[in-house]
């Protein structure tokens, strides 16, 4: 049955008549951290926001998850509070949601898919929607993009350097200490005699 729903949500993405002119707007935000280290896995929210003048609200959306391949790798991704189904084709990263009711829209913030990814070399990456559509009950909707910039660089392992503290002592001079021996015997034998001639 979800394939049927996906590959009839990929076909132009819905069959609801399109109006030249939008009424509604809306804003597709991928949020999420924007700084990892290489071989960092990091969650990153695909939102829709700023949503007014639609008729009753976003009821479809999609397009493709588009990010730098040499830097970041897509790992795992799931639905998150968006009210009706939302589905990806891995193979692919495209993305599409429809409620098929066309009463059930998204009317306020709301954090409608989640993506882990994992960073495998270092650069920069933008996380954005390309070729995308967001549609209400009766017309397409403009919409802006706000991609999620993420810069990826290789760890730096911090070390502690140990520092040993050696004191150093100024050695004697062997000459003076000599002489300074020699001095002190010689008085010693000095009081040597004059105590035993003292003594007679």
């Amino acid at each position: 049955m979800k394939n049927k729903i996906f590959a009839g949500a990929l076909v132009g993405l819905l069959s609801i008549p399109m109006a030249v002119n939008a009424a509604g707007v809306s804003t597709v935000k991928f949020e999420g951290q924007n700084s990892v280290n290489v071989g960092d896995e990091f969650t990153v929210n695909m939102v829709l926001d700023n949503i007014e003048g639609t008729n009753n609200g976003v009821v479809a959306f999609g397009g493709y998850i588009d990010y730098d391949k040499n830097v970041l790798e897509l790992v795992s991704t799931s639905q998150a509070d968006a009210k009706y189904e939302v589905l990806i084709n891995n193979r692919i990263n495209k993305i599409a949601a429809i409620d098929y009711t066309l009463t059930n829209g998204i009317n306020e913030r709301t954090n409608v898919y989640t993506m882990k990814f994992k960073a495998i070399g270092e650069g920069n990456s933008a996380i954005t929607l390309t070729d995308g559509e967001v549609e209400d009950s009766t017309d397409e909707i403009s919409f802006n993009v706000l991609e999620l910039n993420v810069n990826s660089k290789k760890a730096v392992v911090e070390t502690t350097t140990n520092t040993t503290t050696v004191s150093y002592e100024e050695p004697k001079n062997i000459e003076n200490t000599v002489e300074e021996e020699k001095d002190n015997k010689i008085e010693d034998i000095k009081n040597t005699i004059n105590k035993f001639f003292k003594n007679r």
